[in-house]
């Protein structure tokens, strides 16, 4: 079940806004990733800092985004932290017509909006900071591969890299061939 009051966190009510700059402070957690399905997050604490600038007919939103995502290490399959620690830039600009903007961190709005809904943004921005494979640094004591699994892993390509011998082949080693 989605827990509404949380999600209400990423609307902005951008007809209320004053000319100037506006703060809002976001928390990103394992709530968004249930409603977000996705297999690569388990769990996320990221604080998200919006600065909202607002000048007439553009709005300027400012996001700095600081913690860490919770994923499942590629290689031990143990749970890891990456750390996120990222700025994004997004422009609204106010318009008669809406229309669909070529750029990605433009979006248009009409006079008739009344509020703005960054979620998709946010998840999107995250996305983009989970690297392709998810392996720990083992740089320090508390980021380490498993040791157990390691072992296994090393002892399974250990036996993979024998060569095998078949039986089946010896009977052509016996064929006599015209010379």
């Amino acid at each position: 079940m989605e827990d509404k009051t949380y999600f209400k966190q990423f609307d902005i009510n951008i007809s209320s806004l004053k000319i100037g700059k506006h703060n809002f402070d976001m928390q990103v957690d394992k709530t968004f990733f249930e409603k977000h399905v996705n297999e690569d997050i388990i769990d996320a604490d990221i604080l998200i800092k919006l600065i909202v600038t607002c000048e007439g007919n553009v709005i300027d939103m400012d996001f700095d985004m600081q913690g860490y995502l919770v994923s499942t290490c590629d290689i031990c399959l143990e749970e890891m932290q990456i750390p996120v620690s990222k700025h994004e830039n997004l422009v609204l600009k106010k318009v008669d017509q809406p229309r669909i903007s070529d750029d990605e961190d433009i979006v248009y709005i009409t006079e008739h909006d009344y509020k703005f809904n960054v979620e998709q943004y946010i998840y999107e921005y995250l996305m983009v900071t989970i690297p392709i494979r998810k392996e720990h640094s083992n740089k320090n004591d508390n980021d380490r591969c498993n040791p157990l699994m390691l072992e296994l892993i090393h002892k399974n390509q250990e036996q993979s890299q024998e060569p095998h011998y078949d039986s089946r082949w010896d009977a052509l080693k016996k064929l006599k061939l015209e010379e």
